[in-house]
């Protein structure tokens, strides 16, 4: 990598690499999950599971906006459903199958938006969000806690392009699914994890 052709190599590919990777994937999966977690939606589901033992977990202000997060849910599932399975088939493919279709494509939207809508919802209602305003920042409320994993990522869409490019994987036997899926997503649940209970330890008395 440190010869000529190395280095033409690596200033070429180098936005290919990162293109290749599932950075843009996670990046939109980050706003939805900056909503949800900015919203308190899953503290309030939580309270309310647990609601048997701690009967007046939440307050009546907090359950109806549980109730209507809910089913906004309920109405973008049953919506996705229609448009992927009616006789419309908008979000199938051109086989009439989910293989090479627009919802595989844009899954990571179509996620990330299951998980706005019930969490801009929760918020706005149950006036953890004062407004519109407070919404939009929860989009990019995960985008500083997680700066430093976007700067691994990016590093490791180096390394697994040079790792291709030099055949180390053919050499070594080495499945580049495997050590993509670890490299890439498994860093990114810690992280997530990690973040999730850093605010809940916040949040508790």
């Amino acid at each position: 990598m440190l010869s000529a052709e190395g280095i033409r190599w690596t200033l070429q590919r180098l936005l290919p690499n990162v293109e290749a990777s599932p950075w843009f994937t996670l990046f939109i999966l980050v706003i939805g999950l900056g909503v949800l977690r900015q919203s308190g939606l899953v503290q309030a589901v939580r309270s309310s599971l647990s609601g048997r033992r701690r009967p007046m977990a939440l307050s009546r202000k907090r359950r109806q906006a549980l109730g209507l997060a809910s089913l906004c849910f309920a109405f973008y599932v049953l919506a996705l459903c229609f448009l992927t399975f009616s006789r419309h088939e908008m979000l199938l493919g051109i086989t009439g199958t989910l293989a090479r279709s627009p919802f595989m494509a844009g899954w990571p939207l179509l996620f990330a938006m299951g998980l706005i809508l019930p969490g801009g919802v929760y918020g706005l209602a149950s006036g953890t969000f004062r407004g519109i305003p407070d919404l939009l920042r929860s989009f990019s409320s995960l985008f500083a806690p997680m700066a430093d994993f976007f700067v691994y990522l990016f590093c490791a869409a180096q390394f697994l392009g040079m790792f291709t490019y030099t055949c180390l994987d053919a050499w070594l036997g080495i499945w580049m699914d495997v050590l993509s899926a670890c490299l890439y997503y498994l860093p990114f649940v810690l992280d997530l994890l990690f973040l999730w209970r850093v605010a809940d330890g916040q949040v508790r008395p």
